[in-house]
């Protein structure tokens, strides 16, 4: 007959052996390696443009599934513990405690992150990082990775060898990374700063996003070579078309909001420009003057040949849809004077809206297809008209000093942004309706920005912007930026480095392998996989240092001297990539600086570590 083993017949020693071993630590640090590789899948897929306006996709099943996958095997082990007689605190395994906790507040993550989806939408660029179930996930993963190590940290005696410290010492790996990604926002490796030139010298055309109100303005283009102009938004606020310079000319191009999945329309001798989407989603107008002078065109927006609306050499451009998708309107010069007309889809039912009471220029329709807003200069200087379509009455709406141009009606109807000239730099402004002053909405010195596009749910404002020779705020706040960035990523390696050095004997190449793959991962999520090198080299320098310098507990100067060293080398490994790979338009005094404040960080990370009791001593 069997013996049924009770929790009051073991020892403690048994107990231990029952509740975790190492092979447990190394099959939970496989999966929860599986589940964080499931993460950085989705966010790859989101960065490049492989994911729709859905919560069920391809790269959330990997995600989830590795979730599933850790959770059925904590829990399992568990149950396993409860049947041979442990009680419910001894069959939690030894440092698996926070772990299970991290179990659940994912899973109400993930539930929370699906209502979420389904009331605001799928998040886009930055807000996919900050939303409040996105941060709820990530705090679980970070949970649930650090498991290992805990169990490591907890447990009596010493480590040595690969073998021994493998589940550790990728746990520290994995919760690390979570971090890194979910903080990818403000990480060097994606976003260097040192070496995009956003003022100080001349910015040609460059794509811009903001907030409706003016905050959070947000480069979307950094390619000082290229002239981009002219976006609009398609009708879900994905994607934008916009017109671009290639080899002296303009093509019509496509690109994520997000960034990434960039798509080329138009490919002629001529200059394409002025695109509009249409709010039905199925085409994009456009001007060419392929074949003369500018003539109203549409293409398919997903790409395909390219179909002309109206007559060749007329003199045609500035496009902007009906809201039902049906007509265009748009500017045409003839004889020295420019109206605004209008035409069918299909060519038929041309149209001049202002005959020759008064000029017009580009055409704006309003949402509800009752009027259309544009320009025109007979006061003297241009300003902002409406032109009622059942009536044809005409609204002047504003009435300031310079020149006023480019209007954009916004979704609701309820204002028109615009640009104007009025304080000397060309700014835009957002003007009500209903009554009140315009609002300057990017009011930058350095800057002259245009062409303003609302997203369809009015929450964005898409424009074009040019820097000139003064743009040394936008320079100065750039590289502040930059250098707050490198802080904290510098600060987050020497804590990961820290926890490992504190507690164990590390063999060689534990640095190596550590930055190699953190480096890997966050640089597949944009591409930027010219900076694995430098990790490699910074990983091999810290293993070298760590052998050198025979860190311990009661050598408390030579781990914050490794503290300093590691992210300062680590820095200047980074910034020699920059050199060989590109122009680093920082001063010596921003890079210099930038890679000292990298070591002092790790520097001060060191006395939160280890510190001596002395120290933490209340004064």
């Amino acid at each position: 007959m069997a013996t049924t083993i009770t929790s009051g017949n073991l020892r403690k020693t048994e107990r231990a052996a029952l509740a975790v071993s190492g092979r447990f630590d190394t099959a939970y640090t496989l999966l929860a390696a599986f589940f964080v590789a499931g993460l950085y899948i989705d966010g790859w897929a989101h960065n490049h443009g492989r994911v729709d306006e859905s919560f069920f996709t391809p790269w959330h099943a990997i995600f989830y599934a590795g979730f599933a996958l850790v959770a059925l095997l904590l829990l399992g082990r568990i149950v396993l513990n409860r049947r041979r007689g442990l009680g419910l605190r001894e069959a939690i395994p030894p440092g698996y405690g926070y772990a299970l906790l991290g179990v659940f507040i994912f899973g109400f993550g993930g539930i929370g992150d699906l209502v979420w989806h389904t009331l605001f939408g799928i998040e886009e660029n930055v807000e996919a990082l900050l939303s409040p179930t996105h941060l709820l996930l990530a705090a679980g993963m970070v949970l649930i990775t650090a498991g290992p190590l805990r169990a490591a940290w907890v447990r009596e005696g010493s480590f040595q060898g690969w073998r021994a410290l493998f589940p550790a010492v990728f746990s520290v790996l994995l919760f690390w990374s979570v971090i890194s990604f979910i903080t990818q926002f403000v990480h060097p490796m994606l976003q260097p700063w040192a070496a995009i030139d956003v003022g100080g010298q001349e910015m040609g055309g460059e794509l811009f996003v903001m907030d409706a109100d003016g905050h959070r303005q947000t480069r979307l283009t950094a390619s000082a070579e290229v002239f981009e102009t002219h976006p609009s938004f398609s009708p879900d606020g994905s994607r934008l078309v916009y017109a671009a310079e290639i080899d002296n000319s303009f093509e019509i191009f496509t690109m994520d909001v997000a960034g990434g999945q960039v798509q080329q329309l138009t490919d002629n001798e001529g200059i394409d420009w002025s695109p509009a989407w249409s709010p039905d989603g199925l085409w994009i107008a456009y001007s060419s003057d392929v074949d003369g002078a500018q003539s109203i065109f549409v293409i398919p927006a997903d790409g395909g040949d390219a179909r002309r609306l109206t007559e060749e050499g007329a003199g045609d451009w500035g496009a902007a849809w009906s809201p039902d998708s049906s007509q265009i309107a748009f500017q045409r010069s003839e004889d020295g004077v420019t109206d605004i007309w209008r035409v069918n889809l299909d060519g038929s039912g041309l149209e001049n809206l202002t005959g020759s009471e008064r000029d017009g220029f580009q055409p704006s329709w309003a949402p509800d297809g009752s009027a259309i807003a544009f320009v025109s200069e007979e006061t003297g200087n241009g300003q902002i008209f409406t032109l009622d379509l059942a009536s044809r009455s005409v609204r002047q709406v504003t009435f300031d000093e310079g020149y006023q141009w480019s209007p954009a009606w916004s979704p609701d109807g309820s204002r028109i942004a615009y640009v104007s000239d009025a304080n000397g730099d060309d700014d835009i402004f957002a003007v009500s309706l209903a009554g009140g002053e315009p609002v300057n909405l990017t009011d930058f010195a350095a800057m002259d920005d245009g062409f303003p596009a609302w997203s369809p749910d009015g929450k964005w404002i898409s424009y074009r912007s040019r820097g000139d020779s003064n743009g040394e705020w936008f320079a100065q706040t750039s590289a502040s930026l930059g250098i707050a960035a490198l802080i904290l990523q510098s600060a987050l390696l020497a804590g990961a480095a820290l926890l490992l050095v504190r507690r164990f004997e590390l063999p060689f190449g534990v640095f190596t392998v550590l930055f190699t793959l953190n480096a890997f991962g966050i640089t597949l999520m944009d591409d930027e996989f010219r900076f694995i090198p430098a990790a490699l080299l910074a990983g091999l320098l810290a293993d070298l240092l760590l052998q050198r310098m025979r860190l311990g507990p009661g050598r408390l100067g030579a781990v914050r001297l490794f503290a300093f060293s590691v992210p300062l080398l680590y820095a200047g490994l980074y910034f020699a990539t920059l050199f060989l790979t590109g122009d680093v338009v920082w001063t010596i005094h921003f890079w210099g600086g930038g890679i000292v404040l990298a070591g002092v960080a790790g520097w001060l990370v060191a006395y939160l570590v280890q510190a001596r009791a002395s120290e933490l001593a209340k004064p």
